[in-house]
């Protein structure tokens, strides 16, 4: 087989080599090129979405259900993270708050 560089991009869409297409003919000359119908053009249709799985250790498990307990106060993790963000904005500090955590302090104290 020889390789000739001045004649690359000669390459027949059907298949059939310009040597086989007839005598000094190329394969579109020659009317051996096959022609597609517009509808075996079209794209097939996209294939349906693959299903996501997850499968967590017993290690990740006892992460979450850590993160979802409560402390031994009874608040959860986001309750307490929330009560500290109050105390840092000094939420605590206005004196009609620290009436009504007086007020519930006493309820809880007394029973009331």
């Amino acid at each position: 087989m020889t390789i000739d560089p001045t004649k690359s991009g000669n390459i027949p869409l059907s298949g059939v080599r310009p040597d086989q297409a007839g005598q000094g003919q190329s394969a579109r000359q020659s009317g051996q090129v096959r022609t597609v119908s517009p509808e075996a053009q079209k794209p097939a249709p996209p294939a349906p979405p693959a299903q996501d799985s997850v499968n967590l250790s017993a290690d990740a498990r006892s992460v979450d259900q850590a993160d979802q307990a409560t402390s031994a106060s009874g608040l959860t993790r986001d309750r307490l993270q929330e009560v500290l963000k109050r105390l840092t904005s000094g939420y605590y500090d206005n004196p009609e708050v620290v009436a009504q955590v007086a007020a519930k302090v006493q309820q809880d104290l007394t029973g009331a």
